[in-house]
């Protein structure tokens, strides 16, 4: 596939500064207003109109449709990697709460902020 191929050439020009990175500007968290019942229930997973890639450490993801490319800090491309495959944000939570031993209520509030602009610019699609 040429996609990987265009997607390190951009990125090998690029100064990392030009990198949007989704978890910047405001949205609607419409995520975080679910409550936990719901919660368990939803199933989140990557769009097929993207192509993602780590670059020396850094992983980039290019949405194919607008042309926008975004970087991710480690822990959001380790939340990345999990959407490669349908998952429940419930199962997200739980995987970085033992993995980084984080405080869950505060775990839940940053995967639902990053969930949120990851659908608001159409990386994800959400399955109810």
């Amino acid at each position: 596939c040429i996609l990987p191929c265009i997607v390190q050439f951009v990125i090998s020009h690029v100064k990392l500064s030009n990198v949007h990175s989704p978890m910047f500007g405001m949205s609607r968290m419409i995520f975080s207003e679910l409550e936990c019942p719901v919660l368990q229930e939803i199933a989140v997973v990557a769009a097929p109109d993207q192509v993602s890639n780590d670059l020396d450490g850094e992983t980039v993801i290019l949405n194919v449709k607008t042309g926008q490319y975004y970087g991710v800090t480690a822990v959001e491309a380790r939340i990345w990697d999990m959407l490669q495959a349908p998952i429940s944000v419930k199962d997200i939570k739980d995987s970085l709460v033992e993995t980084y031993k984080v405080e869950p209520a505060r775990c839940k509030e940053d995967v639902l902020a990053f969930l949120q602009e990851l659908s608001d610019e159409g990386l994800i699609d959400v399955h109810e």
